[in-house]
């Protein structure tokens, strides 16, 4: 069963706005109920905001007291995206200007290294709060990786898919693929206990664009 469903982006480019309305560049932070020991910077997907996700984020809390979780906002920018089947360009809430074609997502690298540079502050900023690797970057959309930094091998990743997403599980698979090699992890099931160097795949039936509690008890668990 999901209990959280991703928005309707055909909205977007009819002109209605379905996303939570937030401010660019910004962030909503909610604080830990309990004694802050984590932080987990949840980013939200194309045409969605962080604020759209703060159920999610407090249900997480109900079993993670200890974890404040952060929600950045990205800017509305300009994005080329398929309407109606062709090219087209609208104002959505996005981290860098692209479109999804039939099998393979054109990135923009400009727009990716400006996003990146932004959640570097946030990174930093909250590790002079809590314990080394206690600040997690989790991300609630699916994208193809490019990485070859040696340092990325010092951490522990957890990536899950929904077969019947409309997003083409391979290019998940293929983003693991090329995470174990070239770049050196180790792909894990998620029974097995995550270390760093590791990447833990899993993949849910009938789960659409969206989350469900199995996915999130699976993330708890991680």
């Amino acid at each position: 069963m999901a209990i959280y469903f991703t928005l309707d982006h055909s909205k977007s480019f009819q002109g209605q706005a379905p996303w939570v309305q937030a401010s660019p560049l910004k962030e909503t932070s909610l604080p830990a109920p309990g004694k802050h020991t984590a932080t987990i910077i949840l980013l939200h997907g194309f045409a969605n905001s962080g604020t759209a996700w703060e159920p999610i984020a407090k249900h997480l809390q109900t079993s993670l007291p200890h974890v404040k979780f952060i929600l950045p906002n990205a800017s509305i920018i300009k994005v080329h995206v398929l309407i109606a089947g062709a090219p087209g360009e609208t104002q959505l809430p996005a981290i860098q200007s692209s479109w999804a074609g039939k099998d393979t997502p054109v990135n923009d690298v400009e727009g990716f290294k400006k996003a990146t540079a932004n959640l570097e502050k946030i990174i930093e900023e909250e590790a002079k709060l809590v314990a080394p690797g206690r600040v997690i970057l989790r991300a609630l959309w699916r994208k193809s990786v490019g990485t070859t930094d040696p340092s990325t091998l010092k951490k522990a990743i957890f990536w899950a898919h929904g077969k019947a997403d409309y997003l083409p599980i391979n290019w998940a698979t293929q983003s693991i693929d090329y995470l174990v090699n070239p770049v050196g992890f180790k792909k894990i099931s998620k029974n097995e206990a995550p270390t760093a160097g590791t990447i833990t795949w899993s993949s849910y039936e009938e789960l659409k664009h969206e989350t469900n509690e199995e996915e999130l008890e699976d993330i708890q668990k991680w």
